[in-house]
């Protein structure tokens, strides 16, 4: 039965609000506007900041831990974030370009440090997935699901 959403009381919308799939996408969504270059709740990046969101959101989808989970959360969501990275021409330079960036803004920009270059993604990702399939034809009695 749907509840109308003007009659959802204040402990429903928190708990909605708590949820891990409410957070997994508002996170998803967050990322996808820093890498198209958007603030929130709008605007946009100076070119500065957005090559170094860029560069954050890089290091922070392709550690190990975080990876895993936008795999099992909504793998094609998180694909299509991944592509940008590789097809929209502001990521895909900022990425290529970085040694030369980090090298001249390091001593005056805090945290600023490299992330994975376009086939280390690739091969983070293969790595990850292959870890993906295994475990899941382990579950499946060695059929993917």
């Amino acid at each position: 039965m749907e509840v109308p959403a003007g009659s959802l009381t204040r402990k429903d919308k928190l708990e909605i609000e708590h949820s891990k799939t409410y957070i997994g996408y508002k996170l998803m969504w967050v990322m996808k506007m820093f890498l198209e270059g958007k603030k929130f709740p709008q605007g946009t990046l100076s070119a500065f900041k957005w090559r170094i969101y860029v560069y954050d959101i890089v290091r922070f989808a392709t550690n190990q831990q975080f990876l895993a989970w936008f795999l099992e959360f909504d793998p094609d969501c998180f694909f299509k974030l991944m592509k940008t990275l590789f097809l929209d021409q502001e990521p895909y330079e900022y990425i290529q370009s970085q040694k030369g960036f980090i090298e001249m803004y390091r001593d005056t920009v805090q945290g600023l440090d490299a992330c994975m270059t376009h086939s280390q993604i690739i091969d983070a990702l293969h790595e990850q997935l292959k870890a993906y399939v295994a475990k899941d034809r382990e579950t499946n009695d060695g059929f993917l699901s």
